[in-house]
């Protein structure tokens, strides 16, 4: 019996090279306590993965955002669905308006950490929204809650 959640993660814009990059990461996941998986954006998802600097990627994810609210969820019996939390993706230095957000290239480390603290955020359940000092943002990410940057400087 495990204890384990699988979180279903759609991607907008997100090119295919990138994808296969991140199926790699994600199977770095299943040793983990939170596990990934890449659905499909018509398919349930827990988390969205969006292109932050790909315009076409944001009008869709914005479209997609605003119909999924405006739908009632089936569990909830007419309520509307909450919103999916968003990870942005973005070659350069992530906007102060971006609660999470993982910068390009990919490394399994800097996905991996921000998926699990959204994952850790999903499953506490909404109304949660107080952050703990262990996710309090670093200097390299000013006011946003997390971010995959490289504090290193490369990159």
């Amino acid at each position: 019996m495990s204890d384990k959640k699988t979180f279903a993660i759609a991607v907008f814009g997100i090119p295919e090279p990138e994808r296969s990059v991140l199926k790699n990461i994600f199977k770095l996941s299943l040793y983990r306590a939170y596990t990934y998986a890449l659905v499909s954006s018509d398919q349930s998802s827990e988390i969205l993965l969006v292109d932050a600097n790909d315009p076409r990627a944001m009008k869709e994810w914005r479209t997609f955002t605003s119909a999924s609210m405006s739908v009632p969820s089936v569990p909830d019996q007419g309520k509307a669905s909450l919103p999916v939390p968003t990870v942005m993706v973005t070659k350069e230095t992530p906007s102060e308006t971006m609660a999470y957000c993982i910068r390009r290239p990919f490394v399994a480390t800097r996905v991996l950490g921000v998926l699990d603290q959204v994952a850790a955020q999903v499953a506490k359940g909404p109304g949660q929204e107080d952050m703990s000092k262990e996710e309090k943002p670093t200097d390299d990410c000013k006011n946003r809650r997390t971010c995959g940057s490289n504090s290193a400087g490369r990159g």
